[in-house]
């Protein structure tokens, strides 16, 4: 409905009104499942209506009236605020509008507090080119300049003590766990993550494991709640009673993302249910709790974690009971006893699993590009875990209200359960195909098998005894499209790719017998650059590098080559000498992880990884750190690539005069296109066909009209990974250079 031309508002008011009364009809007509989805879903799309209408009067429109240059803005503070990739951010309620404010520096601010600041302000929806700030009910981005003025606290300071409460929490989670076992606890109990992404490897882990949706408060942490409080109360009127404010209450704290809000109001509606001595219908509660989001914001249905809680939720009402059935058997003699016991929690969680990732898995590949194929594994591993985790941690922030020490006792069985997840994700997350990746044709074409065989399983009758020849058969078809999907990727000469990694640089040249990369860092990526490589490796069916070659110490350049190193193996690392302890640190760290470390320091060194040649010029200015790094020259037969790091004009005549050029076929261009580098003279020794530029987006006017101006006249084909992202650039001994941006 976000695409309707807001002029339709009236009609869709009266349609709003026609399918409630739809809804009412069917409510007391019947009281079969049919008739109970009905009766829930047709008012809830009858709210969705009437909110697009009011989404875009009360909304909309007041946030494109604000967009506009500095201005004096006068906002109320809604939560704390979190580090940001400059300064940090919070969020601030302008008129009716939220919107995301960057400040240099917010501390002090807190919810509840009346500001005053100067701001640009920008929509979202433009800044971004995605839906997803608007899916989470932020239309605006507002950029702060110079100090924040405090003009007061606002009326009805009762509307902030759930932000406030979590906050509280989280200094709890803080006070009573180390610095291991904090950052998870506070993930999974109050849904912020920014302590935890910290840990970039852990998280790199846990995406891969398949295991993410553990830390993403969803409804699997109410339903842990809600859990605990039956046991505690028992079941019944009065447990309800008690569960209704206490599933508000975790919505609040936890800011009301659209994933929990659609598990709030299944559990709400369920307790309702209860108290109303109604029957309570799965199906019909999940149509209403989308009807419900959408309606108090269109935009929900844009937002991934509610497609991925909803789909999943969808699954397990689909297929759990018929492939909990399907699965292994508990034996007669087992029925009553211990194994028994653990047989059928193993077989309800792998269904659960299994069942979840049914209907997520397209979602998955589409927006994260990754299958994570040993996901159930994982989950059967740890999802006990989590569980008591949860539980424990609850009750220890809580109890750290009265007395921490406590509070530190009794959390010490989380902080046990924590380290055992920490080893489960970094096993499993570390396999060599714990996760698949679509980029590869092949394994989107078994994707497609995959969900036929499904669909024949869900639908055909009497084929449940079946599931051990359709999981051979999903088995045979996975083995044979890695396998060819392998073949595919190792098919042409050479292929060159400049990732997308924000402001920074990481080139990857891939061969049939070689892996090199050369650069691996950002200052203002969304993920670790590290991550990002060995994504990119793994999807082109790559388990090592041969070679990483390091320009500088910079962090643009170098921040992401510590994780990289920490996903897989790297043969050797090529370096210049160390100029910190940071830097010998790095290097001390490549030794300990197997890696070989050859500093390049005066001589032109000549290198070899298969068929590719290296020329690794030793570090040649004498001006400032950007002067001090190699630069590269790599070969494959007519196929040269150069790499000059952040060189400078003078520093690449010092290049020509060490290294002479051929022409050149690829220009990785130096210091991400500033004004003083890629100079004249380079340009006309190496006569590059093409030059790409890594830059994301920056303050420094990077790449420079200068820079760009010298490329254009001699003649390259200019490629930006800030407009085209990744830049891929394919070479074939028969059809020469084709480029893919």
């Amino acid at each position: 409905m976000v695409f309707l031309h807001p002029g339709t508002a009236v009609l869709l008011a009266a349609a709003a009104g026609l399918l409630v009364a739809a809804g009412l009809f069917l409510a007391v007509r019947g009281r079969n499942r049919a008739f109970r989805f009905l009766s829930c879903l047709l008012p809830g799309l009858a709210l969705a209506c009437a909110g697009f209408a009011l989404w875009d009067q009360l909304i909309l429109q007041p946030a494109e009236r604000l967009v506009g240059e500095n201005r004096h803005v006068e906002a109320t503070v809604l939560d704390y605020p979190l580090p940001a990739a400059y300064g940090e951010s919070l969020t601030v309620r302008v008129g009716h509008v939220r919107c995301r404010l960057y400040l240099d520096d917010a501390s002090g601010l807190e919810p509840g507090q009346r500001i005053r600041f100067d701001a640009r302000l920008r929509l979202t929806e433009e800044q971004t080119g995605e839906n997803y700030h608007l899916s989470m009910g932020l239309p605006l981005f507002a950029y702060g300049k110079g100090d924040v003025q405090l003009l007061g606290t606002v009326d009805r300071q009762w509307l902030y003590y759930p932000a406030k409460l979590g906050k509280l929490l989280r200094d709890n989670i803080s006070a009573a766990f180390d610095e291991e076992t904090a950052p998870f606890l506070t993930a999974i109990l109050t849904g912020e993550r920014s302590e935890l992404k910290a840990d970039s490897f852990f998280y790199a882990m846990m995406r891969e494991a398949g295991v993410l949706h553990c830390i993403a408060v969803s409804g699997m942490h109410l339903s842990f709640l809600v859990s605990f409080l039956a046991i505690l109360l028992g079941r019944g009127k009065h447990s309800s009673l008690v569960c209704i404010p206490v599933i508000l209450l975790f919505m609040a704290v936890t800011g009301f993302t659209p994933s929990v809000v659609r598990a709030g109001i299944m559990q709400l509606a369920l307790c309702v249910s209860v108290l109303l001595d109604r029957d309570y219908d799965n199906h019909s509660a999940l149509a209403l709790a989308l009807g419900v989001l959408t309606a108090l914001n269109p935009y929900a249905s844009h937002n991934v974690g509610l497609l991925l809680s909803f789909l999943s939720t969808l699954g397990i009402l689909l297929f759990y009971e018929k492939m909990s059935k399907s699965l292994f058997p508990v034996p007669k003699t087992w029925e009553k006893k211990l194994p028994g016991r653990i047989v059928r929690y193993a077989r309800g969680s792998l269904a659960v699993s299994l069942s979840a990732l049914t209907l997520t898995l397209p979602v998955s590949a589409y927006c994260f590009g990754q299958i994570p194929l040993l996901g159930p594994l994982s989950n059967l591993l740890i999802l006990w875990a989590v569980t008591l985790t949860f539980g424990f941690g609850m009750l220890s922030a809580l109890l750290g209200f009265v007395w921490m020490p406590l509070a530190v006792i009794v959390g010490w069985p989380a902080r046990l359960l924590v380290r055992y997840i920490r080893w489960i994700v970094s096993v499993i997350g570390r396999l060599p195909f714990a996760s698949l990746y679509p980029q590869n044709d092949m394994i989107a074409l078994w994707l497609l098998c995959l969900y036929l065989l499904m669909a024949a399983f869900r639908f055909l009758p009497g084929i449940e005894h079946r599931l051990r020849g359709f999981s051979i058969a999903a088995a045979v078809t996975l083995v044979f499209s890695c396998a060819a999907g392998c073949v595919i990727w190792r098919q042409d000469a050479l292929d060159a790719a400049v990732l997308d990694v924000g402001q920074g640089q990481c080139v990857v040249l891939l061969g049939r017998d070689f892996t090199l990369v050369a650069d691996c860092g950002s200052t203002n990526a969304a993920e670790n650059p590290g991550d990002t490589a060995a994504r990119y490796l793994l999807s082109r069916g790559r388990l090592k590098v041969d070679a990483l070659i390091l320009s500088h110490y910079h962090a643009d350049h170098r921040n992401g080559v510590e994780e990289l190193m920490r996903r897989m193996p790297v043969g050797i690392l090529i370096a210049p000498p160390p100029e910190s302890e940071e830097a010998q640190a790095l290097l001390d760290l490549a030794s300990a992880l197997g890696t070989s470390v050859r500093i390049v320091s005066e001589e032109v060194t000549e290198f070899s990884f298969g068929s590719l040649s290296a020329s690794v010029t030793p570090p040649l200015g004498n001006v400032g750190d950007n002067e001090e790094c190699l630069c590269a020259l790599l070969r494959l037969g007519d196929y040269e690539v150069l790499t000059t790091g952040d060189a400078s004009m003078e520093t690449e005549l010092r290049l020509l005069e060490r290294l002479p050029l051929p022409d050149i076929e690829l220009l990785i261009v130096g210091h991400h296109g500033s004004a003083g580098s890629c100079g004249e003279a380079l340009l006309k020794a190496g006569a590059p066909d093409a030059a790409v530029i890594s830059v994301g987006r920056n303050s420094y006017g990077l790449p420079s009209e200068e820079a760009l101006q010298r490329l254009m006249s001699a003649g390259a084909a200019v490629y930006r990974t800030d407009r085209a992202g990744t830049v891929e650039i394919c070479y074939r001994e028969d059809k020469g250079a084709i480029s893919d941006g």
